[in-house]
């Protein structure tokens, strides 16, 4: 199908909009004040706002990128960041080729990246029968299910093949065959199937022009650790310290003496701050517990999923969406 390219004005704030390709896609996002736009209808109405606010994840890509993969040139024309139930996150961005084709890469810390292609499955696969250790055949293979969950939409950037919007939510699965991924992402109306490669992230960030190394883009949120729980962390290493220095100023030093009768754990006891370090947040200092103290924590990790649709990935758009890295299903 032809590339339709068109430009109209943010029916919000009047700001051109450049559309890649009018003829299929359902949404965009408005770069000047964050609306989301629904295509489909003439009068172009705005159905959501993705606020004015940083993506939560620092990354080596950027919407208007290009860059050859397979031997054919792309364009990243779609951002969408998900959001699963174990705080996992990660980016899908969509492409579309000079010849109107559109793909999907995932990008997530724990998964890696990989590019995904929709696909139709020959045989059909009823969603209740979706689950971890499911087996399933699809592309003349078996495959087994390894994950699944529910995902939502955290943040979009630019044009979508579905009408997309932040906080809408999706089913999903990965599964793995002995040569091949599967991403499935699926909702009560809409199921979608996709085909993955593994890419090299070095290479496929010099395809697109980026010469640093992907490292220097990985935020706290983008290495699979949750910002907030980071901030917390150093909140509680600085807090810690403060009490240890007023049980030092009322107990005149931290002792580790036993009695004859009881076996006293220390007055305090400095032990390292708990959890993941956050790249680039200041190192946690030591913190004071008293003897039945037991510090926890939590981690985050990033996951993807895809599923099938002629352009993207995405449930509930039915024409392109995807999600691999936590997993998505509402555009693809």
């Amino acid at each position: 199908m032809p590339v339709d390219v068109k430009q109209l004005t943010c029916p919000k704030c009047g700001s051109p909009l450049d559309l890649k390709n009018a003829g299929r896609s359902k949404s965009i996002v408005c770069a000047s004040c964050g609306s989301q736009i629904d295509l489909t209808s003439p009068e172009f109405q705005v159905i959501g706002n993705v606020g004015q606010r940083p993506a939560p994840q620092a990354t080596q890509f950027k919407l208007g990128m290009q860059g050859a993969l397979g031997g054919q040139t792309y364009e990243i024309i779609g951002r969408v960041v998900y959001h699963d139930e174990e705080d996992d996150i990660w980016d899908e961005w969509l492409l579309l080729s000079t010849a109107g084709e559109y793909v999907w890469i995932s990008d997530s810390v724990n998964e890696g990246m990989a590019l995904w292609r929709s696909f139709v499955p020959t045989e059909p696969v009823a969603p209740d029968t979706i689950e971890e250790g499911a087996r399933l055949n699809l592309r003349n293979a078996q495959v087994t299910v390894r994950d699944a969950g529910r995902a939502k939409i955290d943040y979009l950037e630019g044009e979508l093949t579905w009408k997309a919007r932040v906080g809408d939510k999706m089913n999903y699965a990965e599964a793995d065959g002995s040569s091949q991924r599967i991403s499935i992402e699926y909702t009560e109306n809409e199921i979608e199937f996709y085909w993955g490669q593994r890419l090299d992230r070095v290479a496929t960030a010099r395809a697109f022009g980026v010469t640093e190394t992907p490292a220097q883009f990985r935020s706290a949120a983008g290495s699979g650790v949750n910002p907030f729980k980071g901030c917390m962390l150093v909140g509680l290493a600085v807090f810690g310290s403060l009490l240890c220095v007023l049980v030092l100023a009322f107990a005149g030093n931290c002792s580790t003496s036993t009695t004859t009768t009881t076996n006293a754990a220390p007055i305090c006891m400095t032990v390292a701050a708990p959890g993941t370090p956050v790249p680039g947040a200041p190192t946690p200092q030591p913190i004071c517990f008293s003897p039945t103290s037991q510090p926890s924590s939590s981690g985050g990790c990033v996951f993807s999923v895809r599923s099938g649709s002629s352009s993207g990935r995405s449930i509930g758009g039915g024409s392109s969406g995807h999600s691999s890295g936590g997993h998505s299903s509402g555009g693809k």
